[in-house]
């Protein structure tokens, strides 16, 4: 059996959904509980990230800023397999799965 085309995704007999165009993947931005999230599906499979926080400024206090990158050294070794962190150029903090 064939896929099934559904707009942009093809469904393949097992249900599984990938890219119609596997050299173009499919991006949806949705908002949840208050923060915007993105999901990126291709090939590959699915990328979801998300803006956990927001690093404070130096001028914000330089001691809250210290405690804020020694809270997230402590936990990146923690995330799970197939996570990353990251801070963005203006101080938010990004988790992808």
């Amino acid at each position: 059996m064939d896929a099934i085309t559904l707009g942009p995704l093809a469904i393949d007999p097992e249900g599984r959904l990938a890219p119609k165009q596997a050299d173009r993947p499919l991006e949806f931005t949705f908002d949840w509980r208050g923060r915007r999230r993105r999901a990126e599906l291709s090939t590959e499979g699915l990328v979801v990230e998300t803006d956990a926080a927001r690093i404070p400024s130096t001028a914000e206090g330089r001691d809250l800023r210290q405690a804020s990158f020694a809270t997230l050294a402590a936990l990146n070794p923690g995330l799970p397999e197939g996570w990353s962190m990251g801070l963005a150029p203006d101080h938010r903090l990004r988790f992808e799965a």
